[in-house]
């Protein structure tokens, strides 16, 4: 596999859906960040815009269906192979992506699963991690109701959850360098922080974010006042324990 080349910095957002991503990328575009050309647009789900690149979002949807994977990518496949057509494909996407002079990137949480496939294009990306609890990771999904492999089994919103979040803890464990960690709260409430995290650990000179970059209603968390998070414990305990004792906020 070629690795491409890139002379400006790369961001890559991702982490499981419904986990802050959106909130993160459409920060980072706020302060210069070119996170692409043509981005999905806005609807029930995400009122503020999904701010992700089509172009990377239907690469991802694309390579899942060869698999027989659903386009949310609720998959526990440990790899999922990309054949020499797609390799080249995504080198088009980068080579029509990039930008010369600013720091450019993408955001799709389906990019959880090719961590090591994009760091091998892309060996001097930025990976940025968003996580946030299983509890409201899942009340969200099934608010959103869209996904009709949640609709029809939705148990798989945990697994899930603790599948990605796995994965994105492996991939930082061995890429820390190159790898942020972040809770979705941080981004929203300390974006001061968070801008500051991602500027000194990765070189960067990325401005300071303007006061009104959070909505706050954006974010539900009146599920912890309810018995779903106790439920979720009790019956998934491996996914509380790993975002209690392994979590970095």
């Amino acid at each position: 596999m070629e690795k491409a080349e890139s002379h400006s910095p790369i961001i890559i957002v991702t982490g499981m859906h419904r986990s802050g991503t959106s909130l993160t990328a459409s920060l980072l575009q706020r302060l210069g960040v070119n996170i692409g050309k043509r981005l999905v647009g806005a609807n029930y789900g995400n009122v503020k815009g999904h701010f992700e690149n089509v172009d990377f979002v239907e690469f991802h949807k694309g390579v899942l269906h060869d698999h027989n994977i659903d386009e949310l990518g609720c998959t526990f496949q440990s790899n999922i192979y990309l054949n020499s057509q797609q390799i080249e494909q995504a080198e088009s996407l980068i080579q029509n992506n990039q930008y010369s002079q600013h720091p450019w990137g993408w955001k799709d949480p389906r990019t959880t699963l090719f961590l090591n496939f994009w760091q091998e294009m892309l060996p001097p990306a930025h990976f940025i991690f968003v996580y946030r609890s299983p509890w409201e990771v899942v009340d969200s999904l099934y608010r959103r109701s869209t996904d009709l492999t949640l609709i029809k089994s939705p148990e798989l919103a945990v697994k899930m959850w603790m599948y990605y979040n796995k994965k994105v803890l492996d991939f930082y464990q061995e890429n820390h360098k190159q790898s942020l960690l972040v809770n979705v709260y941080k981004v929203g409430t300390k974006p001061q922080e968070f801008i500051q995290a991602i500027n000194t650990k990765f070189n960067l000179d990325l401005p300071t974010p303007p006061e009104d970059n959070f909505d706050p209603t954006l974010l539900v968390d009146n599920i912890l006042a309810t018995p779903r998070p106790q439920l979720i414990k009790q019956c998934f305990p491996d996914s509380s324990d790993l975002f209690t004792t392994r979590s970095i906020s």
